[in-house]
């Protein structure tokens, strides 16, 4: 049968357009799913407010802020993890964010990434990596970061940016003028959350803690503990106990109402008053010093 003129010309022509055309072996695959982890709180909120506390450069190196990093991938439909860094990995180099490798072989989806910063290990969190216990030991444990972020990931969504978020305060306890014969402190607070949740930066359980500490210099002494944020306002009890020489009486302290907030620190100065023999005890609120208690030799 032979072809009509009009057909064999567009046949003609449709065989010109495939020899001119470029032909693909393979379609590329879609660009793999990247992260980029940065630090948000580089500085306490309050950090200027704070004399005893020095405000650090906000362009530093990603591990000068947070110097290790544990990271897990799940997926939002299923809970199952995809993927993680298997365990608590040190950041090194002078990069001003990470970008931990995530396997290429993860299809198109939703997830739920979660990363927890500055940890030492791993043993304080849960199995599955949900919840961290804060104050193990009743000690002040790690200064610790984290964030947990819902990831779309598909051809259109596939490079993301996260920030970490400190997940606990600092107490800041000035002791000015100690008598020669105190030795040791003795501090213990009580009323803090016992522990993170990732979702929704859920803190809850309750706990406390305490520090020994030697005295070296009686004028003025300066100790920092990383505490989680109070349970409630003026929820928290600072409790110290200033141990003697042998053979001497030790000072003892009412509780101190204090409130621990995340990001922020906390100050309270305890000034020892020869004239009395006894410590006055400030704490710093917002601008100004207020007078809390009075302090005598029980």
């Amino acid at each position: 049968m032979k072809l009509s003129q009009y057909a064999y010309l567009a046949f003609t022509m449709a065989g010109a357009v495939i020899a001119s055309s470029c032909i693909r072996d393979e379609i590329p695959d879609c660009p793999a799913l990247q992260v980029n982890i940065i630090v948000k709180d580089k500085n306490y909120f309050n950090v200027d407010k704070v004399d005893l506390e020095d405000r650090i450069s906000e362009d530093l190196p990603f591990r000068e802020y947070v110097p290790t990093l544990y990271w897990v991938l799940r997926d939002v439909a299923t809970g199952d993890v995809v993927d993680g860094s298997n365990g608590v990995i040190r950041v090194n180099g002078d990069e001003k964010s990470v970008t931990p490798s995530i396997c290429p072989c993860i299809p198109h989806g939703k997830y739920v990434l979660t990363v927890w910063g500055g940890l030492e290990s791993s043993e304080h969190l849960t199995e599955n990596m949900d919840r961290l216990s804060f104050h193990p030991g009743n000690t002040q444990g790690a200064d610790v970061y984290m964030t947990n972020d819902t990831l779309l990931y598909d051809a259109w969504h596939n490079n993301h940016t996260v920030e970490l978020e400190r997940t606990k305060g600092k107490l800041i306890v000035e002791k000015v003028g100690i008598p020669s014969y105190i030795v040791k402190t003795d501090k213990n607070i009580t009323g803090i959350y016992g522990d993170l949740h990732h979702h929704n930066f859920t803190y809850g359980g309750e706990t406390s803690v305490r520090s020994l500490m030697d005295i070296a210099d009686h004028s003025r002494t300066i100790s920092k503990t990383f505490l989680s944020p109070s349970v409630k306002k003026d929820g928290s009890n600072l409790n110290i106990q200033f141990l003697s020489k042998e053979g001497l009486p030790d000072i003892k302290s009412g509780n101190v109402k204090i409130n621990m907030y995340r990001n922020e620190l906390t100050w309270v100065r305890y000034v020892w008053d020869p004239a009395t023999g006894s410590f006055k005890i400030y704490v710093k609120i917002n601008d100004s010093w207020e007078l809390v208690n009075n302090m005598g030799i029980l």
